[in-house]
């Protein structure tokens, strides 16, 4: 969270950033607004879910595939944030490492 805080206030981005829960269903780590909501067209967000792990569990990717399928929630990608080494799809979702994860967003590749 304190890079994408020092990314967005460093590139003057502007973007807002929240945590997405749903009652008893799941809950999502960081909702980044990757655009506003303007007049008919819809706002889009950017999903991540952060995990403090070596390897990846399949599990931890169902709350941001939900949110992906779902058409509703206006989710335009999804990342997986861990720290292992490895990079790989998970569906819709982009599972990087920590570093890989730092190495996109400073090259404005993640927003």
């Amino acid at each position: 969270l304190n890079e994408l805080r020092a990314f967005n206030s460093y590139e003057q981005k502007g973007r807002d950033f929240f945590h997405y829960h749903v009652s008893r269903s799941f809950d999502v780590d960081i909702m980044i607004e990757a655009k506003k909501k303007v007049f008919q067209s819809p706002a889009s967000y950017i999903a991540v879910e952060i995990k403090l792990a070596k390897k990846w569990q399949k599990k931890w990717s169902e709350p941001l595939i939900a949110l992906a399928s779902d058409g509703k929630t206006g989710v335009s990608a999804c990342y997986g944030v861990y720290l292992g080494s490895e990079t790989f799809k998970d569906g819709p979702i982009t599972v990087l490492s920590f570093d890989e994860f730092s190495r996109r967003l400073w090259a404005g590749e993640i927003f």
